[in-house]
């Protein structure tokens, strides 16, 4: 498999960051074994950047993780819009490759696209405004169309929410993960609730885990 991890950075992410690391390490056993390939997209500003190269070894990936910074912007269409371009790319060099995109967020996507994918618009947009969530329904618009694209290019999915939707305004944000879920095709699994580390640790990397063996199995029974 290739696995690019789309991790939201956030500052509403900021409890949930050492869990996501921690279970990015667990993952490296799998990851070794299997010979996985694994690559970090980050939701970084108002765009997302590639962290990582796709590597066998996520320790590697982990202390990237370390090294990112949290912002007060979740552009999550353009995080999964970013994976997707890295999953082609990877399909292109190896047609055997089974494309998986793994997204770790807390569903509160507050910045649009820079060019709808809609009508080609290019945008511009005020990123104070974003950081209040101006921009909401243009983004979760946004979310839903790359989502579309997402399935339409055979790309797996597995949705882990961190959110802990402990205000009203957060409710959304799970709300958004399940349709990315139901559009792809994919799982969805929510850990917000867990509010002790070791367990939030072992419910990302089970639900990442299992997901992917899953995923592989079913490739391969094709």
């Amino acid at each position: 498999m290739t696995i690019v991890l789309v991790i939201d950075l956030s500052k509403s992410m900021m409890e949930s960051i050492e869990n996501v690391k921690g279970a990015v390490l667990r993952l490296h056993a799998d990851a070794y074994r299997y010979r996985d390939k694994v690559r970090v997209v980050a939701m970084k500003g108002i765009n997302a950047v590639v962290a990582q190269h796709p590597i066998t070894n996520l320790r590697v990936v982990a202390n990237k993780l370390l090294k990112l910074h949290v912002s007060r912007f979740t552009p999550l269409a353009a995080g999964m819009l970013k994976a997707i371009e890295v999953l082609k790319e990877e399909k292109r060099r190896d047609r055997s490759t089974i494309p998986v995109m793994v997204i770790v967020t807390d569903g509160n996507a507050n910045v649009p696209l820079i060019k709808s994918l809609q009508t080609s618009e290019v945008r511009t947009f005020d990123p104070l405004d974003a950081a209040f969530f101006n921009y909401e329904d243009m983004a979760v618009d946004d979310v839903i169309s790359v989502s579309q694209v997402t399935r339409k290019e055979g790309i797996h999915t597995v949705v882990v929410n961190t959110n802990q939707a402990t205000a009203e305004w957060q409710y959304p944000g799970v709300l958004l993960t399940e349709k990315i879920a139901e559009i792809t095709k994919g799982s969805h699994h929510e850990v917000g609730g867990i509010t002790e580390r070791e367990q939030a640790v072992d419910e990302i990397y089970e639900a990442i885990a299992q997901d992917e063996r899953l995923i592989a199995h079913e490739a391969s029974s094709k």
